[in-house]
């Protein structure tokens, strides 16, 4: 059967650069045989890599890049992949059976690194852990930022899918992880605080190593 889904992954380069090579590693060990476009700010060495620059580090310029890699991959979904991201191997296991929808992956943690209480959160869903069909979204993106030449715009229609008439949603018993770092466009994001933060997830095993691993 043809191939449906790449993986797109952006970054700005912002973050440590040893923290985003590990980021990467982690990446190409669970993504399978799964085709990458990345789009960077700096020259990477992952998949198929356009490199756009320096620009701000902002939405608009993220979903610049995003549009980029979105023209650039041919496949009809693509299965989105920060640089602050951990992803197990169930995220890109997943086959999409619709089109014209958006995926989210349910089972999304956030862990804040460098604070006095670095457990994981939980936040449930993520725009950085979702498979998409990619011409709904470069349409989406197309409206939202009409100028291409201008990276400092202000997008006027939300540029992530969000209707949820198109929403759908997909788990494992094995959650996704998001780094906080301070060094991302938002320091903070929302939480479901009616779930307890824990000290040990599923295939990541505690915080400590976890950190330890990636930011040490």
């Amino acid at each position: 059967m043809k191939n449906q889904v790449t993986v797109l992954y952006y970054t700005s380069n912002r973050e440590d650069e040893k923290f985003e090579t590990r980021i990467r590693k982690n990446l190409l060990k669970n993504c399978g045989d799964l085709p990458i476009v990345s789009v960077s700010q700096k020259p990477i060495d992952l998949g198929r890599n356009i490199c756009v620059g320096v620009h701000e580090n902002s939405y608009t310029s993220e979903f610049m890049q995003i549009r980029l890699g979105l023209e650039e991959i041919k496949t009809p979904f693509v299965l989105t992949a920060e640089a602050d991201f951990l992803y197990p191997p169930e995220y890109f296991q997943f086959k999409p059976t619709e089109k014209g929808v958006c995926y989210r992956y349910y089972g999304v943690w956030i862990l804040h690194a460098f604070t006095n209480n670095p457990q994981f959160f939980f936040k449930g869903y993520s725009d950085g852990c979702q498979l998409v069909d990619r011409l709904y979204w470069l349409d989406l993106i197309n409206k939202g930022l009409p100028d291409r030449n201008d990276w400092s715009q202000e997008y006027k229609v939300r540029c992530q899918p969000s209707d949820k008439a198109i929403l759908r949603t997909w788990t494992s018993d094995n959650p996704a992880i998001s780094f906080k770092t301070n060094r991302g466009v938002r320091p903070l994001t929302q939480l479901i605080k009616k779930i307890p933060p824990v000290d040990r997830l599923p295939y990541w095993g505690n915080y400590q190593s976890l950190e330890k691993k990636y930011l040490s």
